[in-house]
């Protein structure tokens, strides 16, 4: 969709006309992720055209913000911070799913603090140094909990080690 100005045109006409019909403040472009789950590395820049082209067509009258994850390993490859930070209103970082079940150590999903581990600050100061401004950064975090399998019962807390996913919830059933 990003690969051409005309393709870029046709999504940009879309999403007013779908602001105006609804009557919306603007819009969120949360695209997991550029150059990646078959992109081609030409989406990172295209992106940029992309917000750049929605921000010219907004002018003033529509608020632009984006969804990012905040990784390093996806940021180096997917985004272009100053380039994005120069179109967009609002950059909304995606901290949590930091740890799961995929791991065999508790984590908490959108940890504060890290001491080494990955962390809302780290990741923020990470942006920061790239050349996010800070009055265009919002923090989105996580009020949900993950659960594991212990490997042992008694040693439990953040970094205790685990076999694998816990029990389902009685609500979630997750």
């Amino acid at each position: 969709m990003v690969s051409t100005k005309q393709s870029r045109n046709e999504f940009i006409d879309s999403a007013v006309d779908v602001l105006k019909e609804y009557n919306l403040d603007g819009l969120d472009i949360d695209w997991e992720y550029p150059a990646f789950k078959g992109g081609v590395p030409s989406d990172r820049e295209n992106f940029v055209l992309l917000l750049k082209e929605l921000r010219e067509r907004f002018n003033q009258d529509y608020l632009l913000t984006v969804a990012l994850h905040p990784g390093e390993r996806i940021v180096k490859k997917a985004y272009d911070i100053p380039g994005i930070s120069q179109h967009v209103d609002f950059i909304n970082l995606m901290t949590y799913n930091f740890h799961g079940a995929w791991e065999n150590r508790t984590g908490h999903p959108s940890g504060l603090h890290g001491n080494g581990q990955i962390s809302v600050e780290s990741l923020v100061k990470y942006w920061l140094d790239k050349g996010s401004p800070k009055e265009k950064l919002i923090v989105g975090m996580t009020a949900y909990g993950k659960s594991w399998t212990l490997s042992d019962p008694n040693s439990h807390g953040v970094g205790a080690n685990a076999t694998g996913v816990g029990q389902p919830g009685l609500y979630t059933k997750k």
